[in-house]
């Protein structure tokens, strides 16, 4: 019985590490191959305002087309399997990798930004391990536990991709580190195939609703009591996300520091995530209630933000 409900756990747990990974390996890539004319993506002539708003279209992209299609897949695997669901969402995120490396191979900035709206539309699978989790989770300690390894993952991939990104794209290419991602993608395919099995009924009905998650996101401010807790969320990742996009670019226009050094910080952030996430997090529930540190952590994160 162990043995069985390992094998999935662990595909569940590589596919949401391979997800953010790729999520991830952007963010240190994209800044210095648009602003930098060494990259050759645009003519050496394009003006600084032209490249930001072209960086911004790549930033934007992919979560534009998560937000039409992650409820979308959501359906899909609750009507027709988890399995099939991975399945699809890792062979269209495969192909969105590779079209990004033949990309940046050919300094052709159309094909990039086709290849993250491709790749946005396959990226529900982080959704989806939530889901599958819930499922082989009995109670409410294992389902906390599941949650909490979960987190812990997504901060040594943003570390691991991080990693990646500074090497191969500075000693190499810019496009190595999506071949990198669509090799492991690839492998990731093989492991849901071979090790996951089904966690849930199979229904039959399926519509399809493009405009699910604006009418989710709606309805879950309507709702009493927790509708606050989304608006702080929401402001929270905003706050953290604009920050987060343009660190790289912002600190390469303002400061003479190296592409190496810029990977350095934001690897750091996912080390103080995974820390967050696995110990402080705990030891802080220990002391004060979810309120407290919600207080705490947004007054740290506006001082932060404030220098």
């Amino acid at each position: 019985m162990a043995l069985k409900r390992t094998r999935p756990l662990f595909a569940i747990y590589f596919t949401y590490f391979l997800d953010y990974f790729g999520y991830a390996i952007v963010f240190g890539v994209f800044g210095p191959l648009l602003l930098s004319p060494e990259f050759g993506m645009f003519s050496p002539e394009t003006s600084v305002r032209y490249r930001n708003f072209a960086l911004a279209a790549l930033f934007a992209a992919y979560p534009l087309m998560q937000l039409i299609s992650a409820p979308a897949f959501g359906d899909i695997a609750d009507h027709f399997g988890r399995k099939k669901t991975f399945l699809i969402l890792n062979i269209g995120a495969t192909g969105g990798y590779l079209l990004s490396g033949f990309a940046i191979l050919w300094h052709h900035f159309p094909l990039l930004l086709l290849s993250r709206f491709i790749t946005g539309i396959f990226s529900g699978n982080r959704t989806i391990c939530m889901a599958s989790l819930s499922d082989l989770s009995p109670d409410e300690e294992s389902r906390s536990k599941a949650y909490g390894i979960i987190g812990t993952l997504g901060g040594v991939s943003w570390i691991i991709s991080m990693l990646v990104g500074g090497i191969f794209s500075q000693s190499v290419t810019p496009s190595v580190p999506f071949w990198i991602t669509t090799g492991l993608s690839f492998l990731n395919l093989c492991v849901i195939f071979f090790l996951f099995e089904e966690t849930t009924a199979i229904r039959a009905r399926f519509y399809f609703d493009p405009l699910k998650g604006l009418r989710s996101i709606a309805y879950c401010f309507k709702i009493r009591g927790i509708g606050s807790l989304y608006v702080y969320y929401l402001m929270i990742m905003m706050g953290w996300g604009i920050n987060l996009l343009w660190l790289n670019p912002y600190t390469l226009s303002r400061y003479p520091v190296s592409n190496q050094a810029l990977f350095l910080v934001l690897g750091s952030t996912g080390i103080v995530w995974s820390l967050g996430s696995s110990f402080f997090n705990k030891l802080l529930l220990k002391w004060y209630k979810p309120e407290k540190i919600a207080r705490i952590g947004s007054v740290g994160l506006l001082g932060t933000f404030t220098l």
